[in-house]
């Protein structure tokens, strides 16, 4: 949760970016960008273990960027989450995904966007019980998609928010339901 907020006071401070920035000609510029924000997984339990590990895992992503034009780009980043009940979760990915975004009119800030991607997995499940310490980690080959928003509020900064579905072939869970909010920032 408090990645969460930290994420939405960054977007906060970032959006007096829009009042004082007017951005000349197409604010989706090619090139190299980053990103990173916070997110939110809801992986999907097997086995009913749903109530036993934790129903929402909270993190964060970083990202690096190639933007070849205002259609088209391609990302790595790295993912890490963690959330905790009976049995406490993390989860870490590595991820390659192409993105797709439909800007809203020519010159306009705002564009709609589709990814789809790969992702290695790391899961790792921490358990307690009759004195005993557990821990039990493994690996995940999955894909994902998804799609969301993102605003431009200059050539340098923009805001985006979306969700995807990480599938994943743990023998725990099948994959989960991530949403994110991310600044992006193009130097």
């Amino acid at each position: 949760m408090k990645s969460f907020i930290w994420g939405a006071a960054l977007c906060a401070a970032l959006s007096s970016f829009a009042v004082a920035a007017q951005a000349a000609g197409d604010p989706f510029q090619p090139g190299f960008y980053l990103s990173g924000g916070s997110e939110v997984w809801v992986p999907t339990y097997r086995y009913g273990l749903s109530a036993i590990a934790p129903n929402v895992l909270y993190g964060g992503e970083i990202d690096a960027g190639w933007r070849f034009n205002r259609y088209y780009s391609v990302e790595a980043g790295y993912s890490a989450a963690a959330g905790s009940a009976t049995v406490a979760a993390t989860v870490q990915a590595l991820s390659i995904d192409a993105y797709g975004y439909l800007p809203l009119g020519r010159g306009s800030h705002f564009a709609l966007f589709g990814t789809a991607g790969v992702s290695e997995l790391r899961g790792t499940a921490i358990g307690t019980g009759y004195g005993y310490y557990v821990i039990s980690t493994s690996y995940a080959f999955g894909g994902r998609f998804g799609a969301g928003a993102q605003f431009q509020f200059n050539q340098n900064w923009g805001l985006r928010a979306g969700a995807r579905y990480q599938f994943a072939d743990f023998s725990s869970a099948s994959g989960a339901l991530v949403t994110s909010v991310q600044v992006v920032w193009h130097p």
